[in-house]
């Protein structure tokens, strides 16, 4: 506006008398438009605009696949991931739990998919189901676990096997399988679940376990 409009004196309410008398003082009283009058109106309205489009967030248009994801801070590993705009994938052998986090997610960013961490295929099955769903894998979180509670002299190799198996071979086949993934997306560096990955000087990347 030019100098000459005047609507208020600082933050004090005065009547539009008071406004037009003190404009005719530093030279002249004009109205303002109806398109600055409709701007000043609906304010509130550009506003709640506004917060139907917040601002993107961290993870937004990523893909976490979280095993073990049914409970406890598996659950609660799953739920930070979508606040914090991921698709998420929740994987585990309880298949009434794992849909049940899904939906509790909710936003059509998340659903759930039975998987046994340490059976190949049903591993494969989890990346597949990814990359056919939402094209991708970008984070994968290997909560999947398992503990045997016993005196020591008492554990037999059967548990010990059973034990190693989840802990073990379930971190690593499901890393095995989003690292193909993750090499095909054209990712060059990515460490995490037990698994450094690193690069051989001249040479191709490497997994030291």
């Amino acid at each position: 506006t030019s100098e000459r409009r005047c609507a208020c004196y600082g933050s004090r309410e005065v009547a539009p008398t008071e406004v037009i008398e003190g404009a005719e003082v530093i030279g002249g009283f004009e109205s303002l438009t109806e398109s600055e009058a409709f701007a000043i109106e609906y304010w509130s309205l550009g506003l709640y605009k506004l917060q139907l489009h917040p601002s993107a967030r961290e993870l937004d248009g990523w893909i976490a696949c979280v095993t073990g994801g049914d409970s406890g801070i598996r659950r609660a590993t799953c739920q930070a991931l979508h606040a914090l705009g991921a698709h998420v994938v929740v994987a585990d052998l309880d298949e009434a739990a794992e849909m049940a986090v899904a939906a509790d997610l909710g936003g059509g960013r998340a659903f759930g998919i039975r998987c046994g961490v340490t059976d190949e295929a049903s591993v494969d099955a989890i990346t597949m189901a990814c990359i056919e769903r939402w094209g991708g894998v970008d984070i994968l979180i290997c909560s999947a676990g398992i503990a045997t509670s016993a005196p020591v002299e008492e554990v037999s190799v059967q548990d010990l096997s059973i034990d190693f198996n989840v802990l073990a071979l379930g971190c690593f086949l499901p890393t095995r399988a989003a690292f193909r993934v993750w090499r095909a997306q054209g990712v060059r560096w990515i460490a995490g679940n037990g698994y450094q990955q690193e690069r051989a000087r001249g040479g191709p990347e490497r997994v030291s376990l």
